[in-house]
C-alpha cells in the first residue's frame, strides 16, 4: 500500500506541472453489483468526490487522469432483514476526452479502483468485510457531460466494472456503478 500511495503522489506530481487545468468533483454514486452470483441485490445511493487534472493534447481532445473517493456497493434484502454492503474506493480513471465547442462533453477510459474499506451493515451492527474483496477493481468509464461557462458543468457517467471484486475464486460479482455530479474546473495556465 506504501509504495502504491508513494506512486501516487509521484504521478499527482508530475500531472500537476503539466496540466492546463485543475478541477474538482462531486456527486451521487448510484451503485450495484452486477454478474451471475449478485441475483438479489439493488441499487445504493452513495457520494462519490475528488480532483481531476487536464493535458489538452490539441483543441478539442485531452487526456484527462482523475483521483476519486467512491462509495460503491449494494443492498440485499433477505426476510425482514436488508444488508448494506459499503464498499469504499480510491479510482483512478484515465480518460480521453472531446469537447466540442458548444460545452458538450464526452470521456472514456481505463478505471482502476484501490480498495480501502469494506462494511457489511444490518440494522445497527457493522461487519469488517475486507478479506472477502480484492484490493483492486478494474472498470472501463463512459461518460457525458456539458460545461455551462467553461468553468462550472455537469456530468454522467457509467463505470462498467471489468474484474471481480470477490475473492472466491467460483464467485462472478463485478462493480456496476451510475454517477452523476458537478464539476468545478480552474485554469493553471
Amino acid at each position: 500500500m506504501k509504495k502504491s500511495i508513494l506512486f501516487l503522489a509521484f504521478f499527482t506530481t508530475v500531472l500537476l506541472a503539466n496540466a492546463q487545468q485543475f478541477g474538482l468533483k462531486t456527486g451521487v454514486n448510484i451503485t450495484n453489483l452486477k454478474g451471475d452470483d449478485a441475483e438479489g441485490y439493488e441499487a445504493l445511493a452513495r457520494f462519490y468526490g475528488g480532483a481531476f487534472v487536464q493535458l489538452n493534447l490539441n483543441k478539442e481532445l485531452s487526456f484527462q487522469p482523475e483521483v476519486l473517493y467512491s462509495a460503491q456497493g449494494g443492498k440485499y434484502e433477505a426476510g425482514a432483514t436488508t444488508y448494506r454492503l459499503r464498499l469504499n474506493y480510491l479510482n483512478i480513471p484515465l480518460l480521453i476526452k472531446y469537447t466540442s465547442s458548444s460545452g458538450f462533453f464526452g470521456a472514456t477510459g481505463p478505471q482502476v479502483g484501490f480498495l480501502i474499506g469494506s462494511k457489511v451493515k444490518t440494522g445497527d451492527i457493522t461487519v469488517d468485510a475486507e478479506d472477502t474483496f480484492e484490493s483492486t477493481d478494474v472498470s472501463w468509464a463512459f461518460g457525458l457531460g456539458y460545461m455551462f461557462n467553461g468553468q462550472v458543468g455537469l456530468e454522467g457517467r457509467y463505470n462498467l466494472g471489468l474484474t471481480k471484486i470477490v475473492e472466491d475464486n467460483s464467485s462472478e460479482v463485478q462493480n456496476s456503478v451510475f454517477q452523476v455530479g458537478i464539476i468545478y474546473k480552474l485554469s493553471l495556465k
